[in-house]
């Protein structure tokens, strides 16, 4: 009995020995710890962002709710965004001298190359190097994250400051219009630029209505 204990402890062992000899260790510095960490925190960066999109979406989009109350809401909301839109855009012709290629903001801004002019012409040598070749995605998200960087340099507050996605893939024009809004304004507290970001009332007959915007920038504002 006692030999045949022992001939159990040992094949115990063995087997013991083997599983730790094949596991891999659980360290810090183990590349697949830290490849799941970064996996796990870009699922969450990712849900947070869902929730964010949805929330500043939902007060913008007539489809956000079915009472009548909650679609005027959505309506003054809608009308509020295109008086900052209106204001981006004339902002940006008046400081460049020149019309936007597009009669919809997000067509005129999506390749980046407007915004890398006004963050030069706001704080020369902010942009490495703007890329023209606007048919290349790589290069027009390069200038996206050029302008990005800039905003971060210029320190415009976290917040304040869009994703890359937003305007690349159209997802929060909301952002874009209010990141630019706030370094306009910031520009202007320490006097690089001579004018202020322009503050139209949504009544103004000069802000296109809802109805007068190219099919792109409407589905832009309800996707």
């Amino acid at each position: 009995n006692t030999k045949r204990k022992e001939g159990t402890r040992r094949k115990r062992k063995t087997k013991n020995d083997n599983k730790a000899l094949t596991k891999p260790p659980q360290t810090k510095d183990n590349p697949d710890n830290n490849k799941t960490k970064e996996e796990g925190e870009r699922k969450k960066r990712s849900v947070k962002q869902r929730q964010r999109d949805r929330k500043r979406m939902s007060a913008l989009s007539p489809r956000s709710s079915p009472s009548t109350a909650a679609r005027n809401n959505s309506a003054v909301a809608i009308q509020a965004h295109l008086a900052k839109v209106h204001g981006t855009r004339v902002w940006i012709e008046d400081a460049l001298g020149t019309p936007l290629s597009h009669p919809g903001l997000y067509l005129s801004l999506r390749d980046g190359v407007v915004l890398c002019k006004v963050m030069e012409l706001i704080e020369k040598g902010s942009i490495p190097r703007i890329q023209e070749n606007t048919l290349d995605p790589f290069k027009v998200k390069q200038n996206i994250r050029f302008f990005l960087a800039a905003l971060q340099d210029f320190e415009v507050p976290k917040n304040r400051r869009f994703f890359l996605q937003d305007l690349f893939e159209g997802k929060d024009m909301v952002a874009v219009v209010d990141s630019f809004e706030s370094l306009v304004s910031l520009a202007f507290e320490r006097q690089k630029v001579p004018k202020p970001f322009p503050q139209f009332d949504p009544s103004d007959p000069s802000v296109p209505k809802l109805s007068d915007l190219p099919s792109d920038e409407i589905v832009q504002l309800r996707q």
